[in-house]
């Protein structure tokens, strides 16, 4: 497993601007917002507030209509098509409010889907990334053999959470971004997924940023933002 350098400002959003549709009012208007390696940023908001749209504007999932997105150096929004695709499966790992798991695969293949698509990920994983993926299960919890290789439609939803964030974090991408990803969740297993979380990215120095609505999660981020202050729209 990889540890990324440190000291390296990870993402980078300057002037950046996004509607829906073409002359409509822009839902997201920010400045300036920046991640560096390592870091763990939470950013709250109610819901509706743009904090979803945001996270999908930084992967390159929506396009940039104006100003710009920076992740690891590139520019987001010059990348077209496969060339992004390839570039997010290379960089950020998602982790999903929905989880978005490949319900008839198992937890072990679902981890190892970004190492399928990227040779960066798959390199960074480690000599066997099928042992960086078990290591990554067994420290979120996830050690027996059976719940492995089950089906990942069979698993509880604190389990295929567990998934989501072991493939999200393989490979050692740059910058993780969680979208509320804790809702599904009780309090209990709340608090046990954001610490496991936390520590994961802070031993090989992915940048976390970390969107939700709830304020009893904040402790222990680096930094506690509010999109209706960071959001100008």
């Amino acid at each position: 497993m990889e540890v990324i350098d440190s000291g390296a400002t990870v993402l980078t959003v300057n002037k950046l601007e996004y509607a829906w549709k073409k002359g409509e009012v822009p839902v997201l208007r920010i400045d300036a917002l920046g991640l560096s390696t390592g870091e763990r940023v939470f950013l709250r908001g109610p819901s509706g507030s743009g904090k979803s749209t945001l996270l999908a504007a930084i992967a390159g999932v929506v396009d940039v209509q104006r100003g710009g997105i920076e992740v690891a150096g590139t520019d987001v929004g010059q990348l077209k098509g496969g060339a992004k695709d390839r570039f997010r499966v290379d960089h950020v790992g998602l982790i999903f409010q929905m989880f978005n798991l490949i319900p008839w695969q198992s937890a072990l293949e679902n981890v190892l889907m970004p190492c399928r698509f990227s040779r960066r990920r798959r390199e960074r994983a480690g000599a066997d990334p099928k042992l960086s993926a078990l290591r990554l299960l067994d420290d979120l919890g996830l050690s027996d053999p059976a719940l492995v290789s089950a089906p990942a439609m069979s698993l509880s939803v604190g389990q295929q959470q567990r998934v989501a964030a072991a493939r999200a974090l393989i490979g050692t991408p740059d910058l993780i971004l969680a979208d509320e990803p804790t809702s599904a969740l009780d309090e209990d297993a709340k608090i046990s997924f954001l610490e496991l979380l936390k520590r994961e990215c802070a031993s090989v120095g992915s940048a976390l940023l970390f969107v939700s609505h709830d304020r009893s999660l904040e402790r222990g981020f680096d930094r506690v933002l509010d999109i209706t202050e960071v959001n100008k729209a």
